[in-house]
């Protein structure tokens, strides 16, 4: 559309908008000012103040969203509205930059079951040691966290891709990760389980499962920590979201990983 039909366009909406208001005056303010009977003045305010909402409070409602979208109402409604209820549809919830679960409103510490499965989980586990120390004390919990084997082929394959000049550079991370949540798990109540198991090969994204949500992180192609990898919040909306999904995901995981302890 040039800009001469937009000029006449809004000229349009800008009348009816003003016919709105005329509306609003004869059938709402005048009216009440010469205390017409009822019904008839409920009758004319009615449609006044429709008639005003309508072209009127309308109009300039679209000016000020159009304004700070650039997305008039209806165009709002047409091309976003469906991919909201696509993404709530399938339970997305939002999109982080960070593990520290805490931080993002994700809590490890109430759910009864907690799935935690990454290629070596180091660095999970010391930004969300606090939370997860508090978790171990509590009664009837149970977490699993599956780790690549240290042991595997794909420790030394993710060594080599990732450029790391010492041997054993992840099987290091990995068997010290499996220390600190034994470590940490030592006093616990005897209802509270943990279950470390090891994986042959390394996971294609890590994964957090409680019985609110499922965060999925994604791991970067290229080697090194600068472009901090997104994560994905499902939220667990029944069988028909993404959370199912993963859930089912992860218990085939355990399945195929090996028990350490």
């Amino acid at each position: 559309m040039n800009k001469n039909s937009n000029s006449l366009l809004d000229m349009v909406k800008r009348n009816i908008a003003l016919w709105g208001f005329v509306a609003f005056l004869a059938l709402v303010v005048v009216p009440i000012g010469f205390d017409i009977s009822e019904p008839y003045l409920k009758i004319s305010i009615s449609i006044g103040s429709s008639l005003f909402v309508a072209l009127t409070v309308s109009y300039f409602i679209n000016k000020k969203v159009a304004a700070a979208t650039n997305f008039e109402v209806t165009e709002l409604i047409d091309a976003k509205f469906p991919k909201l209820l696509q993404i709530d549809e399938i339970g997305l919830d939002r999109i982080i930059y960070e593990n520290n679960m805490e931080s993002v409103g994700v809590d490890l510490t109430e759910p009864a079951e907690l799935f935690i499965a990454m290629n070596d989980g180091k660095n999970f586990f010391t930004n969300n040691s606090r939370k997860l120390s508090e978790r171990f004390k509590k009664e009837h919990r149970k977490t699993t966290v599956i780790l690549m084997s240290p042991e595997s082929e794909s420790e030394k394959i993710l060594n080599t891709r990732n450029g790391k000049k010492d041997n054993g550079y992840y099987s290091n991370k990995i068997k010290d990760a499996t220390r600190d949540f034994e470590e940490f798990h030592k006093d616990s109540p005897e209802s509270n389980h943990l279950e470390i198991r090891y994986f042959d090969f390394n996971v294609s994204m890590s994964v957090v499962v409680t019985d609110e949500v499922a965060i999925v992180g994604l791991y970067r192609n290229s080697a090194g920590k600068s472009l901090t990898p997104p994560s994905f919040v499902f939220k667990n909306n029944g069988d028909s979201g993404e959370y199912a999904n993963i859930f089912k995901d992860v218990n085939n995981l355990v399945k195929a990983s090996k028990i350490h302890c």
